[in-house]
């Protein structure tokens, strides 16, 4: 029973450690984009997840690391769930997206203005179907918003909050660049990707805190595992003699 239990043990290290490397590339939460427009949470400094509150984790944010909440992608419309996604694997500023061949589903998150899928100067990554698309509208293969998209993420709203800030999402129509998360209000009318020399900079910023956080838990599992092992190899050990000494010497009879 003792072999078994240490078993379990063992495997359960190893399916986290796996599931630490097979990170999901997004996920559907209760925040709407109202509600994440209003939502505020006391400024915390943190060195780990478990240290902060349930919807919240430990990330670097400006000047160190604080709970934060991420990014959200949401759509302009109250009964729809906004989605948190890893900025790792979808690029809010360049509208790229990488997949993982243990993803099965696949949503593209990029979507355009009909009028521009018409004129053939906006596409997205081939659709099917309506599922295939955050925005819900699958036309000529592309995704097309009938509504706009918002992108929210955390920002600082004095030296004891923060809240969200949501912005449109590029190729969504503006006035100004302040309607736009890239801060670029082209003159065409549609949010346009942020200055390169800034997502560049942001990015390799990004890269960095992706790598180190994967980085740690790897370690983490790692000697957890280790010391598992160790302790596991040390428990039969000492099984091992105490059974020697319970049962006694072994006596060779002489013919």
């Amino acid at each position: 029973m003792f072999i078994k239990n240490i078993f379990y043990y063992l495997l359960l290290n190893l399916i986290i450690y796996i599931n630490l490397i097979k990170s999901e590339k997004f996920l559907y939460s209760n925040h709407t984009l109202s509600s994440l427009s209003k939502y505020e949470h006391f400024k915390w400094s943190c060195d780990e997840d478990r240290e902060c509150g349930d919807e919240t984790f430990c990330n670097y944010f400006e000047n160190g690391n604080i709970c934060v909440l991420g990014v959200y992608i949401c759509k302009e419309d109250e009964n729809s769930k906004c989605i948190f996604i890893d900025t790792y694997d979808y690029n809010t500023n360049t509208d790229e997206t990488r997949y993982n061949s243990h993803n099965k589903e696949k949503l593209i998150f990029k979507s355009c203005d009909k009028v521009n899928v018409d004129a053939k100067i906006c596409e997205t990554e081939q659709c099917t179907k309506d599922t295939d698309c955050l925005s819900g509208v699958c036309y000529s293969n592309s995704c097309i918003a009938e509504k706009p998209i918002y992108v929210c993420s955390d920002i600082s709203v004095n030296d004891e909050k923060m809240g969200m800030n949501c912005k449109k999402q590029n190729q969504m129509k503006c006035i100004s660049n302040s309607d736009c998360y890239s801060d670029n209000c082209e003159e065409s009318g549609y949010c346009g990707i942020r200055i390169k020399e800034d997502y560049d900079e942001n990015r390799e910023k990004e890269e960095k805190k992706r790598k180190m956080k994967i980085n740690i838990s790897r370690i983490i599992v790692g000697v957890a595992l280790t010391l598992a092992i160790i302790f596991f190899i040390v428990s039969i050990c000492i099984f091992k003699k105490c059974k020697c000494i319970l049962l006694g010497p072994i006596k060779v009879e002489n013919k």
